[in-house]
């Protein structure tokens, strides 16, 4: 296989794609936070059962959200690790 993921240690590769996933989430994260405070107004014209979406959004929906980040970031995490230890066996043995 001719990859530039090769040609990088994998030590190198395996903190770019950890500063990467954690980016990305830091950014959905800022996007939930500021984004339900900022267009809650415009959210408020739908209902979530007998209450505004707006203050729906930022009293459970948010939360929800956060928790998926986590899970998510976790899951990813333990897969990347995952797939560098077995890099990292297949070139010693």
């Amino acid at each position: 296989m001719d990859d530039k993921r090769h040609d990088q240690p994998p030590k190198r590769t395996y903190w770019h794609r950890v500063c990467l996933w954690t980016l990305l989430g830091l950014a959905l994260w800022f996007g939930v936070t500021f984004g339900v405070s900022w267009w809650a107004h415009a959210l408020d014209a739908w209902k979530v059962g007998r209450m505004p979406a707006g203050y729906w959004w930022a009293t459970q929906g948010a939360i929800g959200v956060y928790l998926l980040i986590i899970v998510g970031h976790a899951w990813l995490m333990d897969r990347l690790e995952r797939e560098v230890l077995t890099e990292g066996d297949s070139r010693h043995g």
